[in-house]
């Protein structure tokens, strides 16, 4: 095509077809030096406009190029902004003052009325008695040309919708408003800020102590309860670890469950275990009885322990106390010169000392196959039942009788024997228990 536009130029080119008239009628050397400087001349101008052309064919093509590419990246950018579901509004600014506000067009304004009423109700911020805290909010991201992040609140009929918006600027006059519904966000936020108040209302005030623990034993947080059942200021035992105050015979054992723990063998422990009070010299050991689970984070992997600690040093006391009156009661049972022994409400024999069996001639085993009403004479029966319903019934001011045994080998043998009923912590009645003097 080229080679065809060259011909075409030749062809019709008056120019050279004078000089090369002029070059035929004339034959002298001035003149054909001139047609030659004029044929280079003409060479040149044609070498141009070749140059030109090519040049201008490629400015073109390069046109072409990016009016698609420019038309491409528009169809794409409003596919982008038709599928946002976030309210975008075009804020512009003259002179300090509000000179326009468009809606783009996105999925969201293709909503319910609900939708459609929020987005109204969004661009008319600007045009309300609110109009000047939100202009103030986009002139200053056009000030700074940084962008800025902030919530707001809607009423749209029965409901409040939260919106946090981002306000971009795209030039030294406008500004991009984004807006997302962050409701549930919000909702979400303060059921977790409830649960947190909750949770530490209950851990400030709880009777119990509550430790957290890091996954290498060190104290994270511990509430004011667990400072006082281990005797140590929060500040000291954030510096510590839990096996620094625990008894070193309670260690081994309590790290068995933690190694379950994280074996997932188990899900939580309960054990007692004793806290070493260093500082107190009157109470140094104190028991607790500890319950642990371990806790995991959003990735479910472990993050730190959670313990919960109750004080039971007045149980401890209790049962050692309980277990000492055992017994020097059992040395006293054995060990007495009267006769001792329990007896069911029915009168069946429960427990009988040596000194018991030596009066009446009966071993144990004989004795627990037997009731009392058994050893005891007729005359002295019928009494001896009404005395100890009068007893059971706290309607005796007396608790001894005098009364006659039956002995194995069938003497009679007088004794005096003191009853007493023995109840439980409601106060029911549980058993006799009778001490026989001959």
């Amino acid at each position: 095509m080229q080679d065809e536009k060259n011909s075409a130029y030749e062809s019709n080119n008056p120019v050279k077809d004078a000089l090369e008239l002029i070059s035929s009628r004339n034959s002298n050397g001035e003149v054909k030096q001139t047609l030659h400087k004029l044929q280079e001349l003409l060479a040149r101008t044609k070498a141009d406009n070749e140059n030109l052309n090519q040049k201008l064919d490629r400015e073109i093509r390069n046109c072409k190029l990016l009016e698609d590419r420019l038309s491409s990246s528009e169809a794409k950018l409003r596919g982008i902004v038709e599928s946002i579901k976030d309210i975008i509004l075009v804020v512009t600014i003259e002179d300090k003052k509000l000179s326009n506000v468009e809606i783009l067009p996105t999925c969201e304004s293709h909503g319910d009325a609900t939708t459609d009423q929020l987005i109204n109700k969004t661009a008319e911020l600007f045009f309300k008695e609110t109009a000047e805290n939100y202009l103030e909010q986009v002139l200053y991201a056009l000030d700074t040309q940084k962008i800025l992040h902030f919530d707001y609140l809607l009423q749209a009929e029965e409901n409040q919708v939260w919106f946090s918006a981002s306000i971009s600027p795209i030039s030294d006059k406008s500004a991009l408003w984004v807006a997302r519904d962050i409701t549930q966000r919000k909702a979400a936020e303060e059921v977790l800020r409830k649960s947190e108040e909750l949770f530490r209302a209950i851990y400030e005030q709880a009777a119990v102590g509550i430790f957290m623990v890091s996954l290498y034993g060190e104290f994270m947080q511990v509430n004011s309860r667990f400072c006082e059942i281990v005797g140590y200021k929060e500040s000291f035992l954030k510096q510590i670890s839990w096996q620094d105050i625990t008894h070193k015979d309670d260690i081994e054992a309590e790290l068995m469950h933690v190694r379950q723990l994280f074996t997932k063998e188990i899900n939580n422990y309960s054990l007692q275990k004793r806290f070493i009070r260093k500082f107190n010299k009157y109470n140094r050991e104190q028991w607790v009885n500890v319950s642990v689970s371990l806790v995991s984070d959003q990735q479910g992997m472990p993050d730190y322990f959670l313990g919960v600690v109750e004080d039971i040093s007045h149980n401890k006391w209790t049962e050692d106390a309980l277990r000492n009156s055992e017994e020097r009661f059992c040395a006293i049972f054995e060990q007495a010169s009267v006769g001792i022994y329990q007896i069911k409400l029915s009168g069946e024999f429960i427990e009988v000392n040596p000194r018991f069996c030596e009066i009446t001639g009966y071993s144990e085993s004989e004795l627990l196959d037997l009731t009392w009403q058994d050893i005891t004479t007729l005359d002295d029966l019928n009494s001896c039942i009404d005395f100890m319903s009068d007893i059971l019934n706290n309607q005796s001011q007396a608790n001894s009788i005098e009364k006659k045994l039956l002995h194995k080998n069938g003497e009679l043998i007088e004794v005096k024997t003191s009853i007493s009923v023995i109840k439980d912590c409601f106060g029911t009645p549980q058993y006799y228990l009778c001490i026989v003097e001959q």
